[in-house]
């Protein structure tokens, strides 16, 4: 059997990227961001730093697994 472990991984951390550039699109494209309440824009970097911080800790795990098994 095959093991998409590591497939599963890598489209999670796809889609945490997906959140995060979500998040900065926001702030770049948005006509409401500059008049958004000091809540919403934390809630916006939250997913931001979640998103791409997920990703990053996906990516470097995996590459860690990799490398103590060659």
């Amino acid at each position: 059997m095959m093991n998409d472990a590591p497939f599963n991984r890598g489209c999670l951390a796809g889609v945490l990227l997906m959140i995060g550039a979500l998040a900065v699109g926001w702030f770049i494209q948005s006509p409401d961001a500059a008049h958004a309440s000091a809540l919403r824009t934390a809630a916006v970097v939250v997913q931001a730093v979640i998103g791409f911080g997920g990703a990053a800790w996906l990516y470097a795990r995996e590459r860690a697994r990799a490398t103590r098994t060659s």
